[in-house]
Order: structure tokens, then sequence, then C-alpha cells
């Protein structure tokens, strides 16, 4: 189990042995959604190999307003 800590004083607990992934939260209603997109991963990845950095891991948190806020 792994812990993910938020901006916005949110926090959630995922099982560690799930395929990696991204996440979207709420800045309102403090959802948090997980998305996987291969071209944010494979540019990370061109990212680090282009400036010699081997990379271990990484996250990447979008904030905003979900489409329920948004209305």
């Amino acid at each position: 189990v792994s812990r993910h800590y938020f901006e916005n004083g949110i926090s959630v607990f995922e099982l560690s042995d799930r395929e990696h992934h991204d996440h979207l939260v709420c800045n309102r209603c403090s959802r948090v959604e997980e998305f996987v997109d291969k071209l944010i991963e494979d540019r990370q990845t061109l990212i680090a190999n282009k400036a010699h950095f081997k990379m271990t891991g990484h996250s990447l948190i979008i904030y905003g307003l979900c489409n329920k806020c948004q209305n």
C-alpha cells in the first residue's frame, strides 16, 4: 500500500502492485481520478535520457475542477 499526498490536504491510499498512473485532483470537491497516458510516459523518458538522467520514478498531478464542479 502506498500513500499519495496532494496539495489540497487530501491523501489517498493505493495498492502498490498496480500499473503506474498519474492523478487528476479536483480543487473543489477533492475528487481524485487516475489516468494513464503513454505519450506522457514516453516524453518523460525522452527528457530524462536527453539530460543523461537515470529516472527512477516520477509523479504527475494535475489540479483543477472536475466536470461536476465546473457546472
